[in-house]
């Protein structure tokens, strides 16, 4: 059993709902989440984290050295937002309904239709300084190879290189859409959280389930893949974070 820090909570509910450790991952838990327990080892069972040890994750990386720093510092956390929106690959489109959002009261935000995330041009317009993605780009028009000529040969053409995996169409200059359920599409979105470009949640990843299992759905859905990254955990357990 997990025992709270004493600055956490000293309220009667605390004491009547404690937070426990969950012994399949982990993760720090209400008491009144169980789902029940087990009928052998009388251990109190939870779905919310890894749906009693059916997920099983691999643990999150640490962020690079720098970023790493940079997160200790109260001012960088507190305008982390507007760092990630600055180097954010993808932005989010909408349909906006303009009706509602220069009313009085608190700001409203409404759409129509789905919303979907954008990928600009690859680069920046005539005389313009890249932003956002166009960071990113590799031109070897701009590239510099006069101070070792010898070992790095200079380009015969004029061209703009760049990755791009997965949704391609013809108007990837204008706008691409990237699916909500794309592996990669956390990392483009959020390139502050996950600075390495591994691949995220996606339709193929298995439930952890015995063999002979009679459970009709053997993979992950996107629900149960964010619900257990989210879970705080004091250390790493089964291969899970």
């Amino acid at each position: 059993m997990f025992s709270a820090p004493s600055n956490v909570s000293s309220s009667s509910e605390a004491r009547t709902n404690p937070i426990l450790e969950c012994p399949s991952c982990g993760a720090l838990v209400w008491e009144s989440e169980s789902t029940g327990r087990d009928p052998k080892t009388k251990e109190l069972h939870f779905s919310i984290c890894c749906n009693q040890g059916l997920i099983k994750l691999r643990p999150l990386r640490q962020p690079p050295p720098l970023l790493e720093k940079l997160l200790q510092y109260i001012q960088f956390c507190e305008t982390i937002r507007v760092y990630n929106a600055l180097l954010a690959f993808t932005s989010i489109g909408a349909k906006l309904d303009y009706s509602v959002v220069f009313g009085r009261g608190s700001f409203t935000f409404r759409i129509q239709g789905q919303t979907y995330h954008r990928i600009g041009s690859l680069i920046p317009k005539a005389g313009l300084p890249p932003k956002y993605l166009q960071i990113y780009i590799f031109d070897t028009e701009n590239e510099n190879a006069q101070s070792n000529i010898k070992q790095y040969d200079l380009p015969q053409s004029n061209e703009v290189a760049g990755l791009i995996v997965g949704d391609m169409s013809d108007t990837i200059c204008e706008r691409d859409i990237i699916r909500d359920n794309h592996p990669l599409y956390m990392n483009l979105q959020y390139p502050l959280l996950f600075s390495y470009g591994d691949y995220g949640f996606n339709t193929e990843i298995f439930l952890h389930l015995e063999e002979g299992s009679s459970r009709t759905r053997k993979f992950l859905s996107i629900r149960q893949f964010y619900a257990s990254q989210i879970q705080t955990r004091l250390k790493k357990k089964n291969n899970t974070h």
